[in-house]
C-alpha cells in the first residue's frame, strides 16, 4: 500500500505555515509607536521670548489660537507678563484631541520639553519662544 504523504512532507509543511504564520506576525502585528502628541493634550505650557517690537509685546491677539512647531493648537490662559523689560512671558494650553486639526495629531513628531525653542504662530505673527516649564495633565508638580 502506497502511503498519500510521507512523514518528512508533512513536518515540511507544518514548518513552512508556522513560519508564514509567525512572519506574518511579526510584519504586520507590530505595536504601533505611539505618538508624543498624546501626552501632551492638554498640557500647559509656559514659555517665554524677548519683544523687541510692539506687535511682539501684543502677542498673541485675545481669544485667537496659537500654533506650536505649526502643527498643536492652543490657547493662552491667563494674561502675559512682562518679567523684564522686553520679554514676554506665556502660559499656554495645548487643546485637547477634539479641538486639534486632524494632521496635526498625526505629524507632530518631535514632544516637547523644558529648554526647548519652539516657533509660535497666530494667524498674523510668528515668534519664536524658549519653553520654561510642561505641566501635563495629572501632574502634580
Amino acid at each position: 500500500m502506497k502511503r498519500l504523504i510521507h512523514p518528512v512532507d508533512l513536518l515540511a509543511l507544518v514548518l513552512a505555515i508556522g513560519l508564514a504564520v509567525v512572519a506574518y506576525a511579526f510584519v504586520f502585528h507590530r505595536t504601533p509607536v505611539p505618538r508624543p502628541v498624546d501626552p501632551l493634550l492638554g498640557a500647559e505650557l509656559t514659555v517665554e521670548f524677548p519683544a523687541a517690537r510692539t506687535w511682539q509685546r501684543d502677542f498673541p491677539l485675545p481669544h485667537r489660537v496659537v500654533m506650536i512647531a505649526e502643527y498643536l493648537d492652543a490657547e493662552l490662559v491667563g494674561e502675559p507678563v512682562a518679567p523684564a523689560p522686553g520679554v514676554v512671558r506665556l502660559t499656554l494650553r495645548i487643546l485637547g484631541r477634539d479641538r486639534q486639526r486632524p494632521e496635526g495629531l498625526t505629524m507632530f513628531r518631535t514632544g516637547i520639553r523644558r529648554g526647548d525653542v519652539i516657533r509660535l504662530t497666530s494667524p498674523d505673527e510668528t515668534v519664536t519662544a524658549e519653553v520654561l516649564e510642561v505641566r501635563k495633565p495629572g501632574d502634580d508638580t
